[in-house]
């Protein structure tokens, strides 16, 4: 039987595998290229579309893995927990010492990439459950 602790395990390996595949916390790391791999014109959602999948590959090939070892609903439990207190933590820190000028380098970044993780892992998740019902239906 998989617990809680095995969750928490998948969380920090996903959070770790966007880091591995070259990611860092600032906004230069980002493959902007990697957003019109294969576009003949420009279209802002298949840009931004590709380029969320690139930045999070990691994370999303580490929770795929995973789901077929655990439930989705576990997993998510323990990921929205750990996001939800990153995610308030560097919103304090960034509160507080808004007048620092390591905040506009350091923490508004981290931010954008914790915000636009939540994005991409949730509708992974929808995409993941909508899946799971037409198929099991």
């Amino acid at each position: 039987k998989i617990n809680e602790d095995f969750a928490v395990l998948v969380c920090i390996l996903s959070k770790c595998s966007l880091f591995y595949y070259g990611n860092s916390n600032s906004l230069s790391t980002i493959n902007v290229g990697a957003g019109y791999t294969g576009l003949y014109g420009y279209n802002p959602v298949l840009v931004t579309v590709l380029l969320a999948v690139h930045t999070f590959t990691g994370p999303l090939v580490t929770f795929s893995y995973f789901l077929q070892y655990m439930r989705m609903n576990q997993l998510l439990k323990v990921y929205w927990t750990i996001t939800w207190i990153d995610l308030t933590l560097f919103s304090i820190l960034c509160v507080l010492m808004r007048y620092h000028i390591f905040v506009w380098t350091v923490f508004s970044p981290k931010l954008l990439y914790f915000g636009m993780e939540l994005v991409v892992i949730n509708f992974f998740v929808l995409l993941h459950t909508l899946y799971s019902m037409i198929a099991f239906e």
